[in-house]
Order: C-alpha cells, then sequence, then structure tokens
C-alpha cells in the first residue's frame, strides 16, 4: 500500500502550546500547575523574602520554524539577559525564580537571503508548485514584496527554587514572509490615505493563508516598532510552534503571525481568518492575540463564520469575519477559538466497558492538506469511571480528535483508532465512543533519529523527511533541523519487537532502518525535561536521493 508522504513542520505530538510551565510535558496535567499550586506545602515554605532571594538557571535554544538555530537572540527574564550563541543556545544564570515571562528578541537579525530560506518539500519533486499572481494587490496600491523579518515572543514561565532548568524544546522564533512596503499608502503623520488589503501569500505548508487578509481603514493611524520598515506581512504559524500560553483545554488550527510585531492601528485593524472546511455559517469563535507583556493569549474580541467572496482572490470560501467592534489594535500572534465544548463516552476493551481507560482530545494541527499533524491539548486527558464512562468538559478547540487508551502494570499500551470531531456552534456535547482492541498492544517512547552524510560524518542532513508509521497522534511525520536530528515524542512499537523508520521519500528516494522498542517506558518527566534514557536514538548515515542536504 502506497503511503501519503506529508510535511510537518514539528513532531507531531509537540507539546507546544498552551503551557504554563517552563517546557511542554509528557504527560500534560503536571504542566497545568499554577505558580501558588506548585509552591511547597504551607509548613514547608520560605516567607516572601526568602522567595525573592532564591535563584535558579535557565538554558534552552533559538530556532525558527524550519529549525535553523538562530544566533544573536536577546533573551530577558527576571531581569538578567543573554544572547544566543551560533546554535542558537542561551544560559540564564542567578535568576530570580519569582520570574514569570521570559522574552525573546530576533527582529533586529539580519534576515537570509531570499534563496536561503528553507523550502519545505511537502510535493514530489516532479510537481511544480504553482505562482501566485500578486496583480490583485499591486492594483491596491501595495509595493512589490521586501525583506523579511525574525520574531519577538513571549512565554510565561515557573520556576521553582532548587531546580536548574535546561529546556529540551527550542523557543521558535518564526521568519515571516516578505513585507509589503506600504510608504506610498501612508502619509506623513503615518495615516493611510486610502483603504488598506494585507493578503497572505501563497505557503505550500499551508495553502489558506492566502485567505487571511487584514483591512486597515482609511486614515488609520499606523505606528511601526524603532528601527522596523514600513511594511506588513502575514505568515502562518505552526500551532504547535506558536509561543505563548492559551488557557487549558484549548487549541487552535490556524495561526498567523503579523509582522512588524508590535506595530499599532488606531482605529483597529480588521483580520480575516481562513477556516476548516468543516464550519459552517454563523458559527462563532472568539479572537485572540498574544499579549507580550504578560506571554498570554487574551481575547480582543469574536468573529463569526460567513461565507464570502474574497476581496483579493475573486472566490468564494468560508471565512471568520470580525464582528462589529472587534479588531486588532497590535500587531502579533493571532488565532480563533471555538466555544467550550464536552466531550463524552464510553470506552470498551473486547467489547467489555472498562474502568481507567485514559481518553486525550488533540487538535487539528492545520487547515491545509494535513501539512502538520494533530497535537495534543495540555490538560485533556479524562479516566474512564467503574462504568466505562467519562466526560471532558471545557474543551475551546474548533477540529479535534480523541483517542482511547489503557496501560498495564508493564507500561504496554492498549489503543483505539482516532476520531475525529468538529465544534459546531450549539453543539454543547458532543459523544465519542471508543472501542479498544485488545490485541493491539504497543510500548510508548520517544524516539531522536539523526541523519548524517555518508561520505562525511561530520555534516548533517537539514530538511529530511522523516516517517514513523505509529505515534499516538496518529503517523508521525518531521524533518530534519539544521542538525540533522528530528524528535518525535510518544512513538508506539511493538513490546520488544522492532519498529520501521522511513525517510528520503520527498526527494524521489527511499531509505527504510528498524529502530528497537525499548523494554520500559520512559519515567514521569520533570515537566517535561527529558531523564537519562528517556529518548531512543537512531542514527542513519545517508546520501538520502538527490537533492539532500
Amino acid at each position: 500500500m502506497s503511503k501519503r508522504w506529508r510535511r510537518s513542520l514539528v513532531p507531531p505530538s509537540a507539546w507546544a502550546v498552551a503551557l504554563t510551565t517552563t517546557v511542554g510535558c509528557d504527560e500534560p496535567l503536571p504542566c497545568q500547575l499554577a505558580a501558588q499550586d506548585m509552591a511547597a506545602p504551607p509548613d514547608e515554605r520560605a516567607d516572601m523574602a526568602g522567595m525573592t532571594e532564591a535563584r535558579t538557571t535557565f538554558s534552552c535554544r533559538c530556532t525558527d520554524q524550519f529549525g535553523v538555530p538562530l544566533q544573536g537572540v536577546k533573551v530577558s527574564l527576571g531581569g538578567r539577559t543573554a544572547t544566543s550563541d551560533a546554535e542558537g543556545r542561551f544560559t540564564l544564570t542567578d535568576v530570580p525564580v519569582t520570574a514569570r515571562v521570559i522574552t525573546l528578541d530576533a527582529t533586529h537579525l539580519e534576515p537570509p537571503p531570499e534563496a536561503a530560506v528553507p523550502r519545505r518539500k511537502l510535493l514530489p519533486k516532479t510537481k511544480e508548485v504553482p505562482d501566485i499572481s500578486r496583480e490583485a494587490e499591486v492594483k491596491r496600491g501595495i509595493n512589490q514584496p521586501g525583506s523579511r523579518r525574525y520574531a519577538k515572543i513571549s512565554q510565561e514561565v515557573t520556576l521553582q527554587p532548587g531546580m536548574s532548568y535546561q529546556r529540551e524544546q527550542p523557543f521558535v522564533l518564526p521568519l515571516s514572509q516578505p513585507l509589503e512596503d506600504l510608504s506610498e499608502l501612508l502619509d506623513a503623520e503615518g495615516r493611510t490615505v486610502q483603504e488598506v488589503y494585507v493578503s497572505g501569500p501563497y505557503d505550500p505548508n499551508e495553502p489558506e493563508l492566502q485567505q487571511a487578509e487584514l483591512h486597515i481603514a482609511q486614515g488609520t493611524k499606523v505606528v511601526f516598532p524603532p528601527n522596523a520598515p514600513r511594511a506588513l506581512s502575514l505568515t502562518w504559524v505552526p500551532p504547535a510552534l506558536t509561543p505563548g500560553t492559551l488557557e487549558e483545554k484549548a487549541g487552535a488550527s490556524f495561526v498567523v503571525m503579523i509582522q512588524p510585531i508590535g506595530t499599532t492601528f488606531d482605529p483597529p485593524a480588521r483580520l480575516v481568518l481562513p477556516v476548516s472546511q468543516d464550519a459552517q455559517a454563523g458559527d462563532k469563535q472568539d479572537l485572540m492575540h498574544l499579549d507580550l507583556d504578560t506571554g498570554r493569549y487574551v481575547r480582543t474580541g469574536s468573529g463569526t463564520v460567513e461565507e464570502t467572496v474574497g476581496t483579493l482572490k475573486e472566490s468564494d470560501s468560508l471565512r471568520l469575519i470580525p464582528d462589529r467592534g472587534t479588531g486588532i489594535a497590535r500587531a502579533s500572534f493571532h488565532l480563533a477559538l471555538c466555544p467550550p465544548v464536552t466531550l463524552q463516552g464510553t470506552v470498551r476493551l473486547n467489547r467489555q466497558p472498562v474502568a481507567g481507560a485514559r481518553v486525550q482530545v488533540q487538535s487539528q494541527g492545520s487547515l491545509g492538506g494535513g501539512y502538520a499533524s494533530p497535537y495534543p491539548l495540555p490538560g485533556a486527558v479524562a479516566v474512564t469511571d467503574a462504568s466505562g464512562r467519562y466526560s471532558l468538559g471545557g474543551l475551546r478547540v474548533c477540529s479535534l480528535y480523541s483517542r482511547a487508551w489503557v496501560e498495564d502494570a508493564q507500561g504496554v499500551w492498549t489503543l483505539s483508532s482516532p476520531s475525529y470531531f468538529y465544534n459546531h456552534t450549539g453543539s454543547a456535547i458532543r459523544n465519542a465512543d471508543h472501542d479498544i482492541d485488545g490485541q493491539s498492544r504497543y510500548r510508548r517512547f520517544h524516539l531522536r533519529v539523526r541523519v548524517r552524510n555518508r561520505d562525511d560524518q561530520n555534516r548533517p542532513f537539514q530538511g529530511v523527511s522523516v516517517y514513523v508509521s505509529s505515534c499516538l497522534a496518529g503517523e508521525c511525520y518531521g524533518e530534519t533541523d539544521a542538525q540533522g536530528e528530528v524528535l518525535f515524542r510518544d512513538v508506539l512499537g511493538p513490546p520488544g519487537g522492532r519498529l520501521s523508520v522511513q525517510l528520503c521519500q520527498n526527494y524521489g528516494g527511499y531509505l527504510q532502518r528498524e529502530v528497537d522498542v525499548p523494554d520500559q517506558a520512559p519515567r514521569p518527566p520533570a515537566c517535561g525535561l527529558f531523564q537519562a534514557g528517556d529518548v531512543q536514538e537512531l542514527d542513519i548515515s545517508t546520501n538520502c536521493g538527490s537533492g539532500s542536504g
């Protein structure tokens, strides 16, 4: 049976959205504790003066959305500062544990030449990616695109005394699409001289970006950050790579970054967003943006799904139109959340209700053809009662997948197949029963694949597509980063057996290797921090067909 090769920008089970702690976790629940919940019991707490004096160390690295390390990123946390090195790594020492927001700024970095920007190989090389005409945009007064720009992001963290933090997952500071020069559309005071529409360009990872539009009314005062060009762009960011903290059990299927981040609009501009093909006209969603001061997503207003004729594209489509009074006052990361929904049902093992089974909810990671796999929602895990029933409420997600499993004393899982639902307005409760085949047994583990050049072991292969047949979120798709590595979480393999790993398909070649499934499951993490032996390693040396590296 032939496989459909897709591109996933990150391991599909990465825990990168809606975290309230330093990093993502293999199990979401421990990461959802608020600062006061993570404090020591009252009889062991230091007084506030003692907490103020407590210090820790925080280490991580910085990349763009393509996995390329970023050197020179300015990092700040609790009054301490650092700059990332050539590998994107940084260390902050003597950080007060009372610090709550880390800020990373790459806006001053020089963007790479256009030819050097990584291109995702989502389609076979024989299939041409269509050229998208810019004629409509130019007619509106927007000039040809200029340079790209890196992001500035904020992330909420929770620190504890007596612990040093070395975050496994990098902070992602996306590189924007080319910016559209607005100079001719602004007067000397920075006000628009006509109504301006900035639309999303073609993005092979998320074609629906073309349906996103920023509407700026005539006479709007546009103030750009210092040293920023008088230009704007819309860029799709994979939801699992989005910085900032969403509320628990919340997830987005589409995230757009407006650059330069921090640009202000008075009166607020209106952002039209694409929606899932399963949406219905009349569905309501909350529009959210990342507050750079707090590192959290806050509500901007609301929007309604409407069938509309594209302003620039001249085609009918379903899009989320901002309601009256809803607008963007400050450019940042922007997304939409559906109203809360409750998922409930019965879990059966070999057709019999089973107690103690776990049900997890995942959000769709893309609108455009499945280029990013579903990712788990932190906190969205339920356990069945004695009658095999479960109920999981407060889910703020539009497209959701659910999956159930039972784990035995040896850490071996039996799983159901994923079920898909769309959260329509008015569907306050959705029923989802799960049937588990007791013969389908898996061991869960984490896998890091390294790809090296066969003729030069010191040269890693970046951008190699890697496929693993089974993960908790479904099938695993990933692409090696600048170190030639890709990390998959929650890989599933037969206990005591081997698992197939395939790569290079997008280059026209084909390579297959096998990895041993470990005898033991990963230990409970220190809130996402990998411990020794938690990650299975697979090193592959190959030339990987033509065009690799």
